[in-house]
Order: C-alpha cells, then sequence, then structure tokens
C-alpha cells in the first residue's frame, strides 16, 4: 500500500514537471514576440503551438490557444531564482514596445486577453516572483506624459478584465504607488479603483471624464474589447438614464430642455414605464448588433481558415 502512494506521488511529481516544462516552453516561444511588440508575430507563433497542442490533445485550436496563454511562464524565475517577467502579459507591459497601434504592444495584450477568453481574468490577476500583477507593470517606469498618457488604455483594460488595484507586491506598494503625483487623472482612476473596484471606476470615469480614457493613446485599440465594451454599454446606460432624469426635472418645473435641445425635452416627456420600455428596446437592438457582428466575425474566420488550407493543399483547381 506504501509503495503504490509512493507511486502515485512520484507520477504526480514527474506530471507537475512536465506542466512546468511545457509552460517554460510556452512562455519562451512567444516571448520573444511580446517583448517586441509584435502582434503578426505573436500570433503566428500561437497558431503554430495551438495547433501542436490541438493535434496532440484532440480540442480546437482556440482551446489549445487559451490554454497556451494562461499556463505560459517562466517557472523556473517563479518558483525559484528572483525574477520579474513571469507571464506573457508582463513581458508586454515590462516592454511596451512596438508603439501603440493595433500591431504594437497593445495589440499584443488585446491578443492575449482575447486568447485567454473566459480566463482572461487570471492573466489580470498574475503575479511575478516579487509580487508585482500585471497593473504593477502597466504603473512602471512611466517617465514621459506619453509614457502615463499611453498607460491609461492598459490599465482600463486590466481593469476591465477583474485586475485589483489595492493589490501589493513584495514592497507593500500598490500599482498607484508607481504613478504617484506625475500623473493625475491616472491616479484618479487608479485611485477611483480602490475605492468602488476595478469595473466602476472605468464606469465612473467615462461617464465623469471620459476624455481620460477616449483621448489616450491606444484606447481604439483596446474600446472593442467585450468586457470594455460592456463598461462602456453600461456607462452610456447611466448618462441616458440620467439626461432622462434632469429632463423629466425640468419640465415638472417648466423650464426649457438643456442648452435647448429638443431631444431631450422631448425625452423628459416620456412615462417612466415609457422610458424602461424604450431602454430595453434599445438594449434588444444593442444584443442583436453584437450577435450579427460575432456571427459575421465567426464566418470572416472560418473564410480565412478555409483559405489557408486550401493555400496548403495548392489551391482549388490543381
Amino acid at each position: 500500500m506504501e509503495v503504490g502512494h509512493a507511486s502515485g506521488g512520484d507520477d504526480a511529481a514527474a506530471r507537475a514537471r512536465r506542466a512546468s516544462a511545457r509552460a517554460v516552453w510556452y512562455y519562451w516561444g512567444l516571448q520573444a514576440s511580446c517583448a517586441a511588440g509584435d502582434l503578426p508575430a505573436l500570433n503566428a507563433v500561437l497558431a503554430r503551438l495551438a495547433a501542436a497542442r490541438a493535434a496532440e490533445e484532440g480540442c480546437s485550436e482556440a482551446e489549445a490557444a487559451r490554454a497556451i496563454v494562461v499556463e505560459a511562464r517562466d517557472v523556473e524565475r517563479v518558483e525559484g531564482r528572483p525574477a520579474l517577467l513571469g507571464y506573457l502579459v508582463h513581458t508586454v507591459l515590462y516592454g511596451r514596445a512596438g508603439g501603440v497601434g493595433p500591431g504594437g504592444w497593445l495589440g499584443c495584450l488585446r491578443r492575449c486577453f482575447e486568447a485567454a477568453g473566459d480566463s482572461a481574468p487570471l492573466l489580470a490577476a498574475a503575479v511575478d516572483a516579487l509580487g508585482s500583477s500585471a497593473l504593477h507593470y502597466a504603473c512602471h517606469n512611466l517617465h514621459t506624459s506619453g509614457d502615463r498618457a499611453e498607460a491609461c488604455a492598459a490599465v482600463a483594460c486590466l481593469l476591465a478584465h477583474g485586475a485589483d488595484a489595492t493589490a501589493t507586491n513584495d514592497d507593500s506598494s500598490t500599482p498607484r504607488y508607481f504613478v504617484g503625483g506625475r500623473d493625475p487623472p491616472l491616479a484618479a482612476l487608479l485611485e477611483l479603483a480602490e475605492r468602488v473596484g476595478g469595473r466602476d471606476a472605468v464606469i465612473r470615469t467615462l461617464i465623469d471624464t471620459p476624455h481620460v480614457l477616449t483621448d489616450a493613446p491606444g484606447w481604439d485599440v483596446v474600446r472593442t474589447m467585450p468586457r470594455l465594451q460592456e463598461l462602456q454599454d453600461a456607462a452610456n446606460l447611466r448618462i441616458i438614464i440620467a439626461l432622462w432624469a434632469d429632463a423629466r426635472l425640468r419640465v415638472a418645473n417648466g423650464e426649457a430642455a438643456r442648452e435647448g435641445n429638443l431631444k431631450l425635452r422631448v425625452l423628459g416627456l416620456l412615462h417612466r414605464n415609457a422610458f424602461g420600455e424604450l431602454l430595453r428596446l434599445i438594449a434588444m437592438f444593442d444584443v442583436h448588433a453584437k450577435k450579427k457582428q460575432k456571427q459575421e466575425d465567426e464566418g470572416a474566420g472560418a473564410g480565412a481558415g478555409a483559405a489557408t488550407v486550401e493555400s496548403r493543399d495548392g489551391g482549388g483547381g490543381g
């Protein structure tokens, strides 16, 4: 019986070693493109690794890519010697290379989160050997105003995916510590996230000071990510409700619509039940539009995949 237990323990240890070795292999396979902020290279390597794993495990390439991005880490550094770069998102945020366009470091960050799918919050929560999270990395070395402006889009992305602004590293420092007073808008976003949570902080910022995010370099790269889109929709809904309440009050007091806006006056004439029905219709339209867009995206992806297979087979006709 004891021998059996020992054998089981040895098997578990062997599996753990193999998993660690594979995680390191994935990390170093993808590390160079992440450090360089090279999205085309990241896509190419990830596709190759995902295809190999899918063939090995009998799963889809999307499922394989998700597992790879979540698992990839420099295990030796994380578990042993001091290090900074433990996970792919840390590597992307540490280098911030390739610019903030869709093909640069923000594009790589988005790709990692998209590939991770429902497991994306694990990337936002991951810490390195020194206890620093992805949010710490997004806020470090912001020497210029340009650096700090670029960080806003990344910080919003991380907060939308559940990053904890109150988390401290081994030096007991929060991400906001690295920003200090050099960038009041970014510091205010982080301070708000510490008080009300990351997702609500993004919503409130989009309502009260939207330019902090919408004017940030790279915002166009991340704003259409599903979790950020949800927060923008929530912010817009709160704005609509606030406008309706304001317009209702002005109508009740016999005042003109704010800024002479006829649409707001008409909105204010709606009974709350009618207004609720309007919101329901808007929500239904939004859901339908997103479903249609998702179908179109999936169709385009399937078409691209078929074209790739056809090209590998030497074309269609022969």
